[in-house]
């Protein structure tokens, strides 16, 4: 894997999600493991200090937050978003977390998103989507995640 657009997109996202425990760490480890077995030649360094984190999910975090600090403007945030959605649809539609419990990771996740897309929509969407479920609204929070996650479509 060369250091490239769509690479960033796909580490970032193991980023947040692993933040927020929306994906697994197994799940991540093997996706890396994967990764880095593609790219053995290249020597492609973060992957290398990545591989040597698998042990820590906290110190992956944090090699990944030290990584993009200063490199956020180098991700395609269409691209981004696109993947993110993409995945929390899955989740949502096979029910793999409740409506409230993913409003909640949503509104995680956007706290931590780079401050020039944090309102932009969709992601935007993700600082409010569980507002309503505070004051008792579950179907409007199902309505604000079922537009977040077909933003795209």
């Amino acid at each position: 894997m060369n250091e490239n657009r769509i690479g960033y997109e796909i580490i970032y996202f193991y980023n947040i999600l692993l933040r927020v425990g929306l994906v697994e760490f197994s799940e991540y480890k093997e996706w890396l493991d994967n990764v880095f077995l593609e790219d053995i030649e290249n020597q492609n360094e973060l992957l290398i200090e990545l591989e040597y984190a698998t042990n820590s999910k906290d110190k992956t975090i944090q090699i990944l937050d030290e990584f993009f600090y200063d490199k956020q403007s180098c991700l395609d945030y269409d691209l981004y978003g696109k993947m993110l959605t993409g995945y929390i649809k899955k989740i949502y539609m096979n029910n793999k977390c409740d409506v409230e419990d993913l409003s909640h990771k949503l509104y995680d996740m956007w706290k931590s998103l780079p401050y020039d897309i944090d309102t932009q929509e969709p992601f935007h969407m993700m600082s409010y989507i569980d507002d309503p479920i505070s004051y008792g609204d579950r179907a409007q929070t199902i309505d604000l995640l079922e537009r977040f996650i077909d933003f795209y479509e």
